[in-house]
């Protein structure tokens, strides 16, 4: 599953931010486990950073920023993107440029807390907390389809 994650996931976990914290990190492990891909732009970076460093500094907060990068793709924000929504009605110009990204690389789903902002989202928009109950549950069904396969494997065997 392609994971996109959004700005506010991405600093709740870099921060530890409660209490949205324990969500993010969940969501962000989710990225790396089981095949899944996740992904942030590289203006979820730069804002990280911005916001991030005003309290621990600016490279402290690259650093951090950097640490995430090595686990998660990191996509680019297209200009071409860019021109094509300047001046176009819509709720946020930043979430419109983050779906773009998100559509562009095939995400599968876009986890935020700023749902409204992806409201004309092509892309299946979920919080973190609904994330994780669909991946627990897609998790969970995966592991009972092995666990019942075992069971029919065992049947078989003399």
């Amino acid at each position: 599953m392609k994971i996109f994650v959004d700005a506010n996931v991405i600093i709740d976990y870099l921060v530890d931010r409660m209490p949205f914290a324990d969500d993010a990190e969940a969501v962000v492990d989710a990225c790396v486990q089981d095949g899944n891909e996740g992904a942030f732009t590289g203006l979820t970076a730069c804002n990280a950073v911005y916001v991030i460093g005003r309290s621990i500094g600016q490279h402290n907060a690259e650093l951090l920023v950097k640490e995430v990068a090595e686990f998660m793709k990191l996509l680019p924000i297209r200009p071409e993107d860019i021109t094509t929504n300047l001046g176009v009605d819509h709720p946020d110009f930043e979430d419109t440029l983050q779906i773009a990204a998100a559509k562009e690389w095939g995400a599968d789903v876009i986890v935020t807390r700023d749902k409204d902002g992806f409201a004309n989202s092509p892309v299946k928009v979920l919080a973190p907390a609904e994330f994780l109950n669909a991946f627990g549950e897609e998790r969970r069904t995966t592991i009972n389809d092995i666990s019942n396969r075992e069971t029919v494997d065992e049947r078989k065997k003399p």
